[in-house]
């Protein structure tokens, strides 16, 4: 007896799974998302795509979403927050060197004596 033949959608859906990738992933689009460890959450063109727990499912395959909605609006607002522009960090003039980074490189071996 041979195995019923599959359609193209059951061959593209085995060869997710055997990928490790989920079977219902979304097309390409604006996404973005917030760490909250150990939970993140995606959303996907603006609404929320899933929420998972690193620490016990780091294959992100069991969305949380639905069962933890507190959750999801913490990291939306979280999310919402950390989505202004971001600022540049300042350079500092040719041959000046902050004591700071002085120090680190110090640290590293890349700087000997005081300098």
């Amino acid at each position: 007896m041979r195995p019923k033949a599959l359609g193209k959608d059951e061959i593209r859906h085995a060869r997710r799974l055997r990928k490790g990738c989920p079977a219902t992933r979304p097309a390409p689009g604006d996404r973005d998302g917030s760490v909250g460890f150990p939970y993140k959450l995606v959303r996907h063109d603006g609404s929320v795509e899933r929420l998972v727990d690193l620490s016990r499912d780091p294959g992100e395959r069991t969305n949380l979403a639905e069962r933890d909605p507190e959750r999801v609006r913490a990291l939306l607002a979280r999310l919402a927050g950390e989505s202004g522009p971001v600022a540049e960090p300042p350079v500092p003039e040719v041959g000046e060197v902050p004591p700071a980074w002085r120090d680190a490189l110090r640290a590293l071996g890349y700087v000997h004596g005081e300098e």
